[in-house]
């Protein structure tokens, strides 16, 4: 005979939080455009303030250095450099998109593009290289924040989730799909990320999902049956 059935228990947001801060990965070392020299500037002037001598003409240097930086802010994490024949402009991603200026193409460039042949093909390919490790830097920092937000962003897909149906099944069905989502190899920080999403949808269906609402056996088989993850969905365990 079936126990008196408990009352569901709900994952406070104290608990939530505590296990957002704990589950972020560790950061990569910055290397973004303009971001160490805009740094050594700001420490440059505050020692400055403080009155120590010596250090203005290292403060003009670096403000030289910062001006002539290829790859410039343009503000949400993107970022852009101008040339007098092209611009360039680099997603938050570090993906790079190149367009010309055709106002300052000559008749000759124009016709070399009439063509298919580039003129200043050689002038982009040597600013991709020049900024190939700035361009990684800026999408690396956009992965980690990504990955370190994996906790919230599942959070917000379970969130949406319970508020797109009240379907027992479809809700079960769902947080399935969204434990089998999560990555199981690639990096050390992606892997990480996905676990700490993994634990929080084990957690909500611990919780939300008990007693005659919790996963049958039958219903865990066939979710089993059909998952890609090489871990076995059994949340209970």
């Amino acid at each position: 005979m079936r126990s008196a059935e408990r009352p569901p228990i709900e994952l406070s947001p104290d608990f939530v939080a505590d296990f957002l801060a704990h589950s972020k990965p560790v950061p990569p070392p910055p290397d973004i455009p303009g971001e160490r020299l805009a740094n050594e500037i700001r420490d440059l002037r505050a020692r400055i303030r403080r009155g120590e001598p010596g250090l203005l003409t290292e403060l003009v240097a670096r403000n030289a250095e910062l001006a002539a930086e290829e790859l410039k802010s343009s503000g949400g994490g993107t970022y852009k450099a101008d040339h007098e024949t092209f611009a360039a402009k680099v997603d938050a991603d570090g993906k790079v998109h190149l367009e010309d200026k055709p106002e300052n193409l000559d008749w000759q460039d124009r016709m070399m593009l009439q063509a298919g042949i580039d003129p200043y093909a050689r002038n982009k390919l040597a600013m991709l290289d020049r900024t190939r490790d700035q361009r990684v830097a800026v999408g690396e920092r956009r992965r980690s924040a990504q990955l370190g937000r994996a906790g919230e962003l599942m959070q917000k897909n379970i969130d949406r989730l319970w508020a797109m149906t009240t379907d027992l099944a479809a809700r079960k069905a769902g947080l399935f799909e969204l434990w089998d989502d999560c990555a199981e190899t690639g990096s050390t920080e992606v892997v990480a990320a996905a676990s700490a999403a993994r634990t929080l949808v084990i957690g909500v269906i611990r919780a939300r999902l008990r007693d005659s609402s919790a996963y049958t056996t039958a219903e865990l088989a066939a979710l089993n049956a059909r998952r890609r993850s090489a871990a076995v969905f059994a949340p209970y365990d």
